[in-house]
């Protein structure tokens, strides 16, 4: 079996791991509740991945293979709960300037709904 090389993003690196996660994700059906208009999802889905890529960054930490073909976001588990000023921070409150008041309010409601989610299947710490 052939070993996958795995190493911590470096910012210089953010741009292409966007445009991985844009790639994997453009067609996921989140992608299409957030962004329902087509033309809007490359651009929406790269504002949200650059705000994930920030707070992962931050409070966890973001891998990917060198060639930044696939990424990953983990979040430590104290970190897992949104906080205002953890979204202050790392720009999300900047989202309905980037995305649209609709776009961000859909946001707001999906994010709600994997909260009640999380809750319900792993209510234990977790990455």
């Amino acid at each position: 079996m052939e070993s996958i090389n795995v190493i911590a993003c470096p910012r210089a690196f953010w741009l292409p791991a966007v445009a991985t996660l844009v790639r994997a994700f453009v067609v996921d059906p989140v992608a299409l509740y957030l962004f329902p208009i087509a033309a809007q999802r490359p651009a929406g889905m790269a504002h949200i991945f650059r705000m994930a890529l920030r707070y992962g960054h931050q409070y966890g930490r973001v891998d990917m293979i060198p060639s930044a073909g696939a990424v990953a976001i983990w979040i430590e588990p104290q970190y897992v709960w949104p906080s205002w000023s953890r979204w202050i921070q790392t720009g999300i409150m900047l989202s309905p300037l980037a995305l649209g008041w609709r776009a961000t309010c859909r946001m707001r409601r999906f994010e709600r709904f994997i909260e009640v989610c999380r809750f319900q299947t792993i209510a234990s710490p977790h990455w």
